[in-house]
């Protein structure tokens, strides 16, 4: 884990309006390697950059909020809201994995990883703080209904097994795999 995240710079966008891209020099949470290995190439108007993948971000940014104080007295850190918004980002990914044919794989991997995470220490004190809650980033009512095996054998099994070992009470979420 590093010791500080290092913001190199920031790259206002014309739009969508008020967008912006940071470049990190570090991001608190991963190291280099984790960043490089997991990366995500986007290409658009004739440009190519390596963005970090959501999934990595969204965990990093769980790890700040659960380990850093978000109030000091130089200012407030933007953890819970960058989680949060990563949290909608996530959620969005694994639905269009869902509905992607060609892309079980990907969302069984994703959806493995969410679940991890939550199953971590930092994980768990998420979910009992109600900053996380992992059956309502997945998108459980696709996943019942797919029509590989493969996704509902993580419905019919990993879910499951995953709500009887979870150092929490998986009742907390507005929907329990059965």
């Amino acid at each position: 884990m590093t010791a500080a995240g290092l913001s190199l710079g920031r790259i206002n966008l014309e739009e969508p309006r008020g967008g912006k891209i940071e470049i990190l020099g570090q991001i608190l949470g991963a190291d280099a390697k984790q960043i490089r290995e997991s990366a995500v190439t986007e290409s658009a108007r004739g440009f190519t950059i390596r963005v970090i993948n959501p999934f990595l971000l969204y965990q990093t940014k769980g790890l700040n909020l659960a380990s850093i104080p978000q109030r000091k007295p130089e200012g407030s850190r933007q953890d819970a809201k960058q989680f949060t918004v990563m949290g909608i980002v996530i959620s969005e990914v694994l639905k269009e994995f869902a509905t992607t044919a060609g892309d079980e794989r990907a969302l069984i991997k994703s959806s493995g990883r969410l679940l991890e995470f939550s199953l971590t220490t930092d994980g768990a004190a998420l979910v009992k703080a109600g900053a996380m809650d992992p059956f309502k980033l997945l998108p459980l009512v696709l996943m019942e209904t797919h029509a590989e095996a493969s996704v509902r054998n993580l419905m019919d099994k990993r879910l499951p097994h995953f709500s009887a070992s979870a150092p929490f009470d998986p009742g907390q979420s507005a929907r329990r795999p059965a």
